[in-house]
């Protein structure tokens, strides 16, 4: 898109990102008893869910894993998508705020408005190779309460006797 014809989107985009700033101030804020327990975070629309379910069933069949999942989306979702994650185990939950999230903008806003005090957030595409629990029961999360992998760096180092070394992570 040329220059010219970017900035005649700009005034349009100014008033919907003001309309969605004051939706966001408006909305009830939770108190700390909103949040409670660890759970996993996912999110995106109707072409996310394939993916989500063949993980879903990954950390459900193969890990034994019973850790609850909230699938967020905005708006965009059929009742079918929803039963189909139910089915596996993730409820599904639509942001507060409505508006469009393009690419990767629901992220945040999924993090932010999820019911867990513990999240780990995982991408629809991403399969877990070790219980997710895993995480949360680690002496360097106990320490930290945080642990960020990097995605870009995740590269599995596996040698002859089964032992592999993981993505670079900081806690």
């Amino acid at each position: 898109m040329e220059l010219d014809e970017c900035l005649t989107y700009i005034p349009a985009e100014e008033k919907a990102m003001g309309r969605f700033m004051q939706a966001l101030w408006e909305a009830p804020q939770p108190g700390p008893e909103a949040f409670e327990g660890r759970g996993i975070v996912m999110s995106g629309g109707a072409g996310h869910v394939l993916q989500a379910l063949a993980n879903l069933d990954v950390l459900r069949s193969l890990h034994k894993s019973s850790i609850p999942v909230e699938f967020w989306h905005a708006f965009e979702l059929e009742p079918p998508f929803c039963e189909a994650l139910a089915l596996r185990g993730a409820e599904c939950r639509q942001l507060q705020v409505p508006g469009v999230y393009p690419l990767y903008e629901t992220v945040l806003p999924s993090i932010l408005s999820s019911s867990f005090r513990d999240v780990l957030w995982m991408d629809t595409d991403i399969t877990p190779l070790v219980p997710p629990e895993l995480l949360f029961e680690s002496d360097a999360y106990a320490r930290a309460s945080s642990a960020i992998c990097v995605a870009s760096s995740v590269r599995l180092r596996c040698g002859w006797d089964g032992t592999c070394a993981g993505p670079r992570c900081s806690y």
